[in-house]
């Protein structure tokens, strides 16, 4: 951090995050995640995987793929 500046956006509200990295292309998703733990963690997370996934899918989310994203995962689910 440059002395004098603030970094407003780890101050942000987790789902105000997650609303903009979900506008990422996904390469740039990647490289937010090596920011911080804190972008690692929301990057890497299942509450951002599924956002992608619904808005990338032409199908509803089931219970059957529900119950699946809970065993692996939203984001190994989207790849």
């Amino acid at each position: 951090m440059v002395k004098g500046h603030v970094d407003y956006l780890p101050r942000l509200k987790k789902d105000l995050i997650l609303r903009i990295v979900q506008c990422l292309e996904l390469e740039d998703i990647g490289s937010m995640a090596q920011v911080s733990r804190q972008f690692r963690e929301l990057c890497e997370g299942d509450d951002l995987w599924q956002r992608v996934y619904s808005e990338n899918s032409e199908m509803p989310i089931s219970e059957e793929l529900q119950s699946l994203a809970e065993a692996v995962g939203w984001k190994k689910l989207f790849f």
